[in-house]
């Protein structure tokens, strides 16, 4: 499986691990369900939408190892604190909507290092 788009639905619960084994999977949208708990960190992703749902937490550190991510929606969810300076190694990024959170505090300097971002 490459592809998972089960967007629009009523999935509730956690996001479910057994999405971190499927090790072909590259895109993975899972947008606008009653799914909550943190983001999932699966390496070999290309596009992530978990956008609007009730994700919560702060964005790990680990993301800055998803280095092949082009798109990363998080937008409408719960998640807070400072957005991490990890950010700043998804070089490959062309689309970030983070929008509808709660994050604060300054831009990490990093993000200058994502010359694709549209």
């Amino acid at each position: 499986i490459t592809f998972m788009a089960l967007a629009d639905n009523s999935l509730s619960g956690t996001i479910p691990s057994v999405f971190e084994s499927l090790q072909q999977l590259e895109v993975l949208d899972l947008s606008n369900n009653l799914l909550f708990g943190s983001i999932p960190f699966i390496l070999q992703l290309n596009k992530l939408n978990i956008g609007s749902n009730f994700i919560s937490g702060n964005i790990a550190t680990t993301i800055g190892s998803m280095t092949r991510l082009e798109v990363l929606d998080v937008s409408n969810n719960l998640l807070i604190g400072n957005l991490p300076s990890e950010l700043g190694a998804l070089s490959k990024l062309e689309s970030l909507h983070m929008n509808i959170n709660g994050f604060t505090g300054a831009l990490p300097q990093t993000i200058t290092n994502l010359k694709k971002l549209e």
